[in-house]
């Protein structure tokens, strides 16, 4: 059973995910009713609700949609989705969250072995929330949804639906995006902060323009790097010899930002610039000296990750608790200490 279902898991799985779901388990056996199964005959909620709000321009009845399952199956891979569960096997009626805590280190392995600490992570269910929230923060992934999204059933699939939309519009969901570098059509003026119809790739570039531009008119010189083999995006000069060599991170809402120890050292003029983008809201600019994360806090955070495949790091851990931190590295109150 478990065999079979990692095949039929393992045969939709993107050469590289860019949105990673978690679920609570996979079906009792005598279901057939597992996400990757490409037939099934009644039910399949989680499937055809994450379908609805991915793909609501191809969604037409339940039966239709499952008899298409394999084209939905094959888009949802196309577009860097993947879900894995907990629980790699059926849990009994029950199971309790304590228990469940004993799949925790298979699960930070598969984790570990599919993402990066950017990708970002959608936890489906409370009971998947309320286990692996705190701890996959603490190891620095980047979990997006702040709350729980109920699963879609027994009354629940419009709040999962509701939520669900919500939470991948903030965080930039477009249909193909990860795959299309061509930029959105023009919006009129009451959409120029719809951040989510620029791919994670555009939206990178829009927040290095967009850094270069407010430090040339905060009157610094701005040099772009030919060769990006140390991490750093470009250099700024304000007057002769004082030079700062400048980083920058894009960040859709809150989430968890990092860089590479290996890449970024702390010393007076290596500089982390970082854009948030908040739908409806123009770009949000903060740039934080290296050297803060020489004291650490609850915001700037160190990261070695002894004995696992993770480089060591420094991060940023956005959060609604944490935000009033970086308010202090804001642009304007940083560039006049230049």
């Amino acid at each position: 059973m478990r065999d079979d279902l990692e095949s039929a898991r393992m045969k939709y799985k993107p050469d590289s995910v860019r949105f990673l779901f978690i679920g609570l388990a996979p079906p009792a056996s005598q279901d057939d009713r597992f996400f990757y199964n490409e037939s099934v005959s009644a039910h399949d909620h989680l499937f055809l609700e994450t379908m609805k709000v991915l793909y609501p321009q191809d969604y037409s009845d339940p039966k239709t949609v499952r008899s298409k399952k394999r084209e939905f199956l094959e888009k949802f891979r196309k577009d860097g989705c993947y879900l894995i569960d907990v629980s790699d096997v059926p849990l009994g009626s029950s199971q309790s969250i304590s228990q469940l805590r004993q799949s925790l280190p298979c699960l930070m392995e598969k984790v570990e072995s599919l993402v990066s600490r950017g990708t970002e992570i959608i936890l489906i269910s409370v009971p998947v929330f309320d286990l692996c929230y705190d701890h996959l923060r603490s190891q620095g992934y980047s979990v997006i949804n702040e709350s729980p999204i109920e699963f879609p059933a027994q009354g629940h699939q419009r709040a999962f639906r509701q939520k669900l939309q919500a939470l991948l519009e903030k965080h930039g969901w477009r249909s193909g995006a990860a795959a299309s570098l061509a930029p959105p059509a023009p919006q009129v003026a009451a959409n120029r902060y719809e951040w989510g119809r620029l791919n994670n790739l555009q939206l990178g570039r829009y927040a290095e323009y967009y850094t270069k531009m407010e430090f040339t008119l905060s009157g610094f010189d701005v040099y772009s790097s030919e060769v990006d083999d140390r991490g750093i995006d470009f250099v700024i000069r304000k007057d002769a010899g004082r030079y700062y060599d400048v980083q920058v991170k894009s960040v859709r809402g809150l989430n968890y930002i990092f860089f590479h120890k290996d890449r970024f050292s702390l010393r007076d003029n290596m500089l982390a610039a970082v854009v948030r983008f908040e739908t409806g809201e123009p770009p949000k600019l903060y740039v934080i000296p290296s050297t803060a994360w020489r004291r650490p806090d609850r915001l700037l955070v160190s990261r070695d990750y002894e004995g696992k495949k993770s480089k060591p790091e420094w991060g940023i851990d956005l959060s609604k608790r944490n935000l009033p931190l970086l308010d202090r590295f804001s642009f304007d109150r940083v560039v006049h200490e230049l």
